[in-house]
């Protein structure tokens, strides 16, 4: 082959075909995921009415590769658990994602990046970023007081955070977990009182 052939097409197509594999192996993405131990009423509640938004915590995601890479968020369902398994796991939300910074109108876009919705966001070259996490009550709980939800599901003592991979539409996904899995998940503490 000619030298302009090899120089000019071959290897500049090996090079951006390397490059991209490169970029989407997400390699050198540090992630920390910092979640809450416990979530009181003042986490839960807003004057007495449930919040819209219930802060969860946060992900600090640091590139530390030489190329700019994206993070795709694992899609979770958010259940409701009793420690003694004497009441069945509810689907108390899903999780919704933030870049820190942007204010988005939750009670205008409550749903924006839940209920089988993906979020991802793109991490600049030795970039830092933080992801704020929180908890979009289903419409089975907002549309409850203070005192009624207290009544009903004030027995369950911790919600666990489970990845969700079925895409299927589930009134409740969290019947479909035994209660082995939920030691698998992401627990938090519910403290009442």
């Amino acid at each position: 082959m000619k030298p302009k052939i090899i120089f000019g097409i071959i290897l500049p197509a090996i090079v951006i075909f390397l490059i991209i594999i490169f970029a989407s192996l997400n390699l050198g993405l540090n992630i920390k995921y910092n979640f809450k131990e416990e979530l009181t009423n003042n986490d839960i509640y807003n004057n007495g009415i449930l919040s819209s938004k219930i802060p969860l915590g946060t992900v600090d995601i640091k590139n530390e590769f030489f190329l700019p890479a994206r993070y795709d968020f694992p899609y979770n369902v958010v259940c409701l658990v009793d420690y003694d398994n004497a009441l069945p796991a509810l689907t108390a939300g899903s999780l919704s994602y933030s870049d820190s910074g942007k204010n988005y109108n939750y009670d205008q876009y409550s749903y924006l990046y839940s209920n089988y919705a993906t979020f991802s966001t793109d991490v600049g070259l030795s970039e830092a970023k933080t992801v704020d996490i929180y908890l979009i009550p289903t419409y089975e709980f907002t549309s409850k007081t203070g005192d009624q939800l207290l009544k009903d599901y004030g027995d369950y003592d911790k919600i666990v955070l489970m990845n969700y991979n079925s895409r299927n539409y589930n009134y409740n996904p969290c019947i479909t977990f035994d209660n082995s899995d939920f030691s698998s998940g992401k627990s938090i503490e519910l403290q009442f009182g």
